[in-house]
């Protein structure tokens, strides 16, 4: 009996230390995660979940102003940053979502105060959903008759261009920093 309880005892112990770390990293697991959504601030998150509506939690780099994404199963969905240029009257400051280092997910903008007239026809002509998939390269301001690029909206140029540049403000500076 002593000898078959030496046999198999490596064994055993193997299998016990295999239990306890699993036990042990379940728990991390569980703590990290807790810690992680508990530092979430809430309004954040909704402005991205406009983005990427599975987003349910971020993480910020200060040194690069990049938002990384995530969904609940803590896969990233892709990247957040803000960027400013000026339009027709004023400052336009956008948040752009990034579903990978090449292609544009969307866009909000944050803040602008333009003339009425000229942010009702960018939403009337449905400029923003230029942005919607855009490939990053394709990220400048042109016009209709060009190929390529984000059409400038006749009798709003300079706020098409400002929301143009600010989006590439936002991207450009930060591509070399993604993973």
């Amino acid at each position: 009996m002593i000898n078959v309880l030496k046999k198999y005892y490596p064994v055993c112990f193997l299998i016990v230390v295999i239990l306890v770390c699993s036990a042990l990293l379940m728990g991390a697991d569980k703590i990290n995660r807790t810690v992680l959504e508990s530092q979430q601030d809430p309004a954040t998150v909704a402005l991205l979940q406009q983005i990427f509506p599975s987003a349910t939690f971020y993480r910020y780099s200060v040194d690069t102003g990049i938002y990384t994404i995530y969904d609940s199963s803590r896969h990233k969905i892709g990247y957040a940053m803000y960027g400013a240029d000026n339009g027709y009257r004023s400052k336009i400051t956008v948040l752009a979502g990034l579903k990978d280092k090449e292609t544009i997910k969307n866009i909000i903008v944050i803040s602008q105060f333009e003339d009425d007239a000229y942010w009702e026809r960018l939403i009337k002509n449905k400029f923003f959903d230029q942005f919607i998939e855009l490939p990053v390269e394709e990220c400048y301001s042109s016009y209709s008759w060009l190929p390529g690029g984000v059409d400038a909206v006749s009798g709003s140029t300079y706020s098409s261009r400002g929301v143009t540049n600010a989006v590439r403000d936002a991207i450009l500076d930060k591509l070399e920093y993604l993973d």
